[in-house]
């Protein structure tokens, strides 16, 4: 079911509550409500923590308490429930990228603004998400920190973030900053396996998402697939068995960014094993892997690893690649990566 903005512009993130949280997060769910029971909150909040963890989960669940007219906990009866259930609350405005961008504009930040300095309809207050708060391109920001300096009446701001120092140092200091609980590596699987997944599955899936359990949980599969198709890629160019061209032509129909990750990942575990630390797992090393590595040079595999970081971080601040280009050039890179000159 889809949420539904102040605005007549929807958003597709299904209604949260409170029961729908992983167990990691009870604790910091309670603490929010009750800070807001006790009339104790600041006008903006910032969740922080790992991607994957549930912070924007956290940020909805969140929201829905305050717009509930029970005093104590959410009740789902009430007009103001019901209201969210069918995501079509008049008092909460959900800002996010659109559909197919990878930025907040400014000219959504301005139709946020306008419902921000209206009067309630129905709650006592107005609830305003802001997910993922580190999308927000500058002209955005400084629109949002303006009104962040003189806060609205009656209205709560909720900022969700993964990578919090991409935001301005100045929306950060007019938010309090709320770390969110990661769940340990038991916790995760435990959930995992109580969503419907198998033991093995659970730990693989965890295993390639890094530790990320709800990511694990909507993308495992696809996630197993990339890795499959990256490692085949990786067999190729190390053993100059195809062209460039070819190795990465499967790798198109994958999302860059994910791509980018995952190779990270498996270049970090590499690198690690170079340098005499854990590696991949046993059953995660192929036999091509174990005599390639014997080929690789660890000076040549960290300047690698620092371009991969530096491709991805641009990648993430939105900037715009050729997939096809950009892929041929990781591999070819790749390649060089061996002990001779």
């Amino acid at each position: 079911m889809a949420h539904r903005m102040a605005s007549s512009d929807s958003f597709t993130t299904k209604p949260e509550w409170a029961g729908d949280l992983p167990p990691w997060l009870a604790e910091d769910y309670t603490k929010l409500c009750h800070l807001h029971r006790d009339q104790h909150l600041p006008h903006a909040l910032l969740l922080a923590g790992s991607s994957g963890i549930g912070k924007h989960q956290l940020a909805l669940a969140f929201a829905s308490s305050m717009l509930c007219t029970h005093a104590e906990k959410v009740c789902g009866d009430c007009h103001s429930c019901k209201l969210w259930a069918a995501g079509n609350h008049p008092d909460f405005w959900h800002l996010q990228p659109e559909e197919g961008k990878q930025v907040i504009s400014i000219d959504q930040v301005r139709s946020l603004l306008e419902f921000a300095y209206k009067t309630p309809q129905i709650a006592a207050q107005k609830a305003i998400v802001v997910w993922p708060a580190d999308l927000m391109n500058r002209n955005a920001a400084n629109a949002l920190l303006k009104c962040l300096e003189e806060p609205p009446p009656s209205t709560q701001f909720v900022l969700s973030s993964a990578n919090p120092g991409r935001l301005p140092a100045t929306i950060r200091s007019r938010c309090q900053v709320v770390r969110v609980s990661e769940p340990d590596d038991q916790q995760a699987q435990q959930w995992l396996r109580g969503c419907g997944l198998d033991e093995e599955l659970a730990q693989q899936y965890l295993q390639l998402s890094s530790g990320q359990p709800l990511l694990a949980l909507e993308q495992g599969e696809q996630l197993l697939k990339m890795n499959q198709a990256l490692a085949a890629a990786m067999q190729m160019a190390v053993s100059s068995r195809a062209s460039i061209v070819q190795l990465t032509k499967p790798l198109l129909s994958f999302e860059i960014k994910s791509l980018f990750d995952a190779y990270l990942r498996l270049l970090s575990a590499i690198v690690r094993g170079k340098l005499g630390g854990a590696s991949l797992a046993p059953e995660e090393r192929p036999a091509w892997l174990k005599t390639a590595e014997q080929d690789w040079d660890v000076r040549k595999l960290l300047e690698h690893a620092q371009f991969v970081q530096n491709t991805l971080k641009s990648i993430h601040a939105g900037s715009h690649f050729n997939d096809q280009l950009i892929l041929e050039d990781l591999f070819i890179r790749l390649a060089l990566c061996t002990q001779q000159d």
